[in-house]
């Protein structure tokens, strides 16, 4: 069993595998056909996953023959809970009658004529309507399952149970990326993944043009960088350390006026150890860029020449003492201006003023 166990849980990694679950599994219990399907009771349909030795035309009829009145699989419920382990045997003392499957349509007009006369299965995982089952078919001639492979069969559906669920989340985990990166393309700014590390993990559609149509800003060994020294700086700080910023924002300003409105998002504060933290994304930086008129807005206010260069650090997220740092001057001397800053604008606090010009520039 040892073979068909690994396997398994390959076929959790890998759906393409689950054919080869089912050809030892079949080697096993001397089976001629298996069936791992999906049966959904609220419309009467099925879903097949892999199916072995049912060929085309009795599959095209699976459906009608199966969802009839006189099934008595329809009928025996508790028998398909996970973890139950059932045979055409287990059927016939449910329901205390021996002859109520080969009395119905789908034993007489599906299995019947296929020489699919015993089986031997269980249910994988189970909700209000829809039940995943594996099921194994074998004739008369080799007789019904036995006791003995009952056991045997109960000790594999544990793997099957605990891989299929695996393989369940797997999908899902999956289909949330994909769902995640048509957002991200929809978006209609520049929205860069990055890791814990600061390293680019994925760019959308719109960055992508962004990062294609100027020379501002680029991505230099997986690491999005600003053109000139100031500002690549002020960016990696950014980046790194979210708590020099306001609200997770800042402005990068460049000498030829060009000016990029940026917003850091956490995603996730830490990353397991069984996962590579490289490729785990933790942050999301998203991109705009600032119409030239930007400069216009904090002049219309008479700002001194110092008070500007104050007045755009200070829009670029970063507080008043790293701005003094930036400017060269006293922590001192940065307080005098922003005082005379609050004063023309008239605004009160550092929040107040960034929020003016951000709603400006943005209008």
């Amino acid at each position: 069993m040892e073979d068909v166990i690994e396997q398994i849980y390959d076929a959790a990694l890998d759906s393409g595998k689950w054919g080869r679950v089912t050809e030892l599994l079949n080697e096993i219990f001397a089976s001629k056909t298996s069936a791992l399907y999906s049966l959904n009771f609220d419309n009467n349909c099925y879903q097949s996953f892999h199916i072995s030795g049912v060929n085309d035309s009795f599959l095209s009829e699976f459906k009608e023959l199966y969802f009839t009145r006189d099934n008595p699989w329809l009928k025996s419920e508790p028998l398909h809970e996970p973890g139950i382990i059932r045979t055409d045997t287990h059927l016939s003392h449910y329901l205390k009658d021996n002859k109520i499957l080969h009395n119905s349509t789908y034993y007489n007009e599906w299995l019947k004529p296929q020489q699919l006369n015993h089986s031997l299965g269980c249910t994988l995982s189970a909700n209000k309507s829809m039940k995943t089952n594996l099921t194994l078919f074998r004739p008369s001639d080799v007789g019904v399952f036995t006791q003995s492979e009952v056991s045997k069969f109960k000790i594999i559906c544990r793997h099957l149970h605990r891989a299929f669920n695996t393989a369940t989340r797997l999908e899902s985990f999956n289909l949330t990326a994909q769902l995640a990166d048509e957002a991200m393309r929809q978006l209609s700014c520049a929205t860069i993944v990055l890791n814990n590390m600061g390293k680019v993990i994925n760019i959308n559609d719109y960055g992508m043009t962004l990062l294609k149509k100027q020379n501002f800003l680029t991505v230099v060994n997986d690491q999005i960088c600003a053109s000139e020294v100031i500002a690549n700086n002020n960016l990696k700080q950014f980046i790194m350390l979210g708590d020099h910023t306001i609200e997770n924002k800042m402005r990068l300003v460049f000498k030829e006026n060009i000016t990029f409105s940026l917003t850091l998002v956490d995603l996730c504060k830490g990353v397991s150890p069984l996962v590579s933290a490289e490729s785990v994304p933790t942050k999301l930086l998203l991109v705009k860029e600032i119409p030239a008129d930007f400069k216009l807005s904090i002049q219309q206010y008479d700002l001194s020449p110092s008070e500007v260069q104050l007045t755009k650090f200070l829009c670029s997220g970063l507080n008043l003492k790293k701005s003094a740092e930036t400017l060269n001057i006293t922590y001192e001397t940065a307080r005098s201006y922003l005082k005379i800053i609050f004063q023309k604008t008239e605004t009160h606090k550092q929040i107040d003023l960034i929020r003016l010009f951000f709603d400006t520039s943005l209008e």
